[in-house]
């Protein structure tokens, strides 16, 4: 598969996906946990995973709503967690708070950033999971993976509970909700090996990419691998946000912040590298 083939594709929908990351931000889905049957998460998360389901499917994919918990997009409507490797992301988000330049759930773009409450944490994920599964319609895989997109991650992750109450968990997870390459540990999550087979695939396609020689990393907060079995929190998003502090005062611009932002050039690129990270995997799991 020619790398330079996949930045093309992706590129080209430049525009398609800034839309479609505005659509999502324009929902201000902050996680309200209930006992709601209707609206187990508040009204707006419901609103952001049918947004979800909608954008998964104007792009050629199935989307399933399990228990109001999360959505997950796969490229066919017979593809079930436990026969998939799963990827997680959420479309929930942080109360907006004070000391904003920009409307918070307007979805402003401007200088090639999204603006927007939930642009950058996490709701460039979802959207970027649709794309990256529409192009891996066209590759021969051998496994099936299911792009997740939860609506309680920044509350504490009942949405994951309520899931796992009736449905199982993919045996493999990748959580679109950190930083590159591979988070290896977390507050609640003991570190894994470094030589981690798994670990050393995916380090090996984001190093290959970008030239770099980065090394698994550890972090002080948690991501869904704390409630997911065989959980590897990877990207979606790349390091360098310089544009983002070029545009914004101190504490301003990235995730969790006022004016929170994301790169879409980044986010572009972070998406060729998780379509090749896929193809990788899936040769090193099936083959």
């Amino acid at each position: 598969m020619e790398i330079n083939d996949i930045r093309a594709h992706i590129y080209a929908r430049k525009e398609n996906i800034v839309n479609d990351l505005i659509r999502l931000v324009r929902i201000p889905s902050v996680s309200t946990p209930s006992d709601d049957a209707e609206y187990p998460f508040g009204r707006e998360c419901a609103r952001a995973l049918d947004a979800y389901s909608s954008i998964a499917r104007e792009h050629g994919l199935a989307a399933r709503n399990f228990d109001k918990a999360c959505v997950g997009a796969a490229t066919r409507a017979d593809v079930t967690p436990e026969n998939a490797v799963g990827i997680w992301c959420h479309v929930d988000v942080v109360p907006v708070g004070d000391g904003w330049t920009y409307p918070p759930f307007e979805g402003v773009y401007k200088d090639n950033l999204v603006i927007g409450r939930g642009a950058q944490d996490n709701k460039c994920a979802a959207v970027a999971g649709v794309y990256i599964l529409e192009y891996l319609k066209s590759v021969d895989l051998r496994g099936n993976y299911i792009w997740f997109a939860g609506c309680s991650e920044e509350c504490g992750m009942q949405d994951i509970d309520r899931y796992l109450k009736s449905f199982p968990a993919p045996k493999l997870n990748l959580i679109a909700d950190c930083g590159f390459p591979v988070c290896i540990g977390e507050k609640t999550v003991a570190p894994k090996d470094a030589d981690d087979p798994i670990v050393k695939c995916l380090c090996g396609v984001y190093n290959s990419i970008t030239g770099e020689n980065s090394e698994p990393y550890t972090i002080g907060g948690s991501t869904y691998a704390s409630k997911l079995p065989n959980a590897y929190p990877y990207g979606i998003i790349l390091g360098d946000k310089r544009r983002i502090r070029e545009h914004f005062p101190d504490g301003h611009g990235d995730y969790h912040e006022p004016d929170e932002a994301v790169e879409i050039d980044n986010l572009l690129e972070a998406m060729v590298i998780y379509i090749m990270s896929i193809i990788e995997l899936d040769k090193f799991l099936y083959e």
